[in-house]
């Protein structure tokens, strides 16, 4: 009897869990976050696509911006440029939206989601959250509290495979935060997982940045301290950009040149790949 019971058990387990990631299987992909993944639902800052976009073409999905009009029916990034993992609708700054805040952006999509706008397959569908750097002003508890309600919420409305990633810890400007919430994040996955019972993996996404910058040789980048451009959007002086972006880190101030996304972005998708 105690074996047929523990058969059952295993069994059970089986057909609840969710099954692991395989990047060739999903047809969906879902981002939140800030500057370092915004595509322009806030301010693109730099020179190109940022990592997550880069990733989605790999995974060969049609990727857009939360503003687009025709965005319900692809795959969406939702980040906005200055957003912190809490609540805020938004802040104008030099005629763009800045700054809404990453439980604004999956309150957003789960709206969306609520009055069939979006319609998705749980099983072939990925959310990535990568946010954080700009709670340099918040506490632990409370940046955990938000990560947290953001993964409840896409759990609510249907997320079974959500990554959250690690922070990159070597950029001068994101740093302290970086370095305080990671460990928060990684015992966070875990905990969460169990809980909520759902595919919920740590990435290290922000690893992927922080070893390009300690070893930029490696990748072909002569310029691993000072910024290849300038934004006058973001109120920074006007200058001429550099003459080849791709040997510079940073496009932008503390913002990783196309390039840099390009190479993460390939990281990312190599890392998927071996959770298959």
């Amino acid at each position: 009897m105690r074996l047929v019971l523990g058969f059952l058990v295993v069994l059970c387990a089986v057909v609840v869990a969710p099954r692991a990631m395989a990047s060739a299987e999903f047809n969906r992909l879902y981002v939140f976050g800030d500057s370092y993944s915004d595509m322009g639902a806030g301010y693109l800052a730099g020179n190109g696509p940022t990592s997550v976009a880069y990733m989605a073409q790999r995974m060969n999905l049609p990727f857009t911006h939360s503003k687009d009009k025709n965005a319900n029916s692809e795959s969406i990034d939702f980040a906005v440029a200055g957003a912190d993992t809490g609540l805020n609708p938004g802040v104008k700054t030099n005629g763009l939206m800045l700054e809404v805040g990453m439980i604004n952006q999956v309150q957003d999509f789960a709206a969306r989601v609520r009055d069939k706008s979006i319609t998705f397959d749980p099983d072939k569908t990925l959310f990535f959250i990568a946010g954080g750097l700009n709670d340099d002003k918040t506490s632990l508890d409370v940046s955990v509290a938000h990560i947290t309600r953001q993964i409840e919420i896409l759990k609510s409305v249907g997320a079974r495979h959500i990554v959250l990633a690690r922070l990159p810890t070597q950029m001068s400007d994101f740093s302290e935060a970086a370095k305080r919430l990671n460990p928060a994040y990684e015992k966070l996955v875990p905990a969460l997982r169990q809980k909520l019972g759902i595919d919920l993996r740590f990435s290290q996404w922000g690893s992927y940045f922080d070893e390009i910058v300690s070893h930029p040789e490696a990748y072909g980048i002569v310029n691993a301290k000072d910024p290849c451009a300038f934004s006058e959007p973001l109120g920074e002086k006007r200058a001429p950009p550099c003459s080849d972006p791709r040997k510079y880190f940073y496009y932008y101030s503390s913002h990783p040149s196309s390039w840099v996304n390009k190479l993460v972005g390939d990281k990312l998708y190599e890392e998927l790949a071996v959770q298959r």
